[in-house]
């Protein structure tokens, strides 16, 4: 599932470069496609990286309510552990606005359901 969502998240940053909010989106979700950006922004708290930390808590949250639609985030988020991102320790940053918090719950849904699998 990572390797497809990958792809995905690269896929969509392609096709909504420079559209502004829908392209400001995936930012934080960009930083699980590097490991080495991600641990860069890591160890430079940067905005993306505090922005995905209050991604993967809402996440962790959303799947923890047992909600059918959200039981993708829990095996997504373990598979991501596994490719070597330090997951399990994050803690909201709380610099993401609610809506947008929102909206990017429901990308990354679209993503777990392969919405934007590009097109071999």
């Amino acid at each position: 599932m990572y390797n497809m969502v990958k792809k995905s998240i690269l896929f969509y940053k392609n096709i909504m470069f420079g559209t502004g909010y829908r392209d400001n989106l995936i930012d934080p979700f960009m930083l699980i496609t590097d490991i080495k950006k991600y641990y860069v922004a890591k160890n430079e708290s940067a905005l993306s990286y505090r922005n995905l930390c209050d991604v993967v808590y809402k996440m962790r949250e959303l799947y923890n309510t047992g909600e059918d639609k959200y039981h993708a985030f829990g095996n997504f988020l373990r598979e991501v552990e596994d490719a070597g991102f330090d997951l399990d320790t994050i803690m909201p940053q709380n610099v993401t606005e609610d809506s947008k918090l929102e909206d990017q719950m429901e990308l990354i849904r679209m993503l777990l359901c392969f919405k934007y699998c590009p097109v071999n």
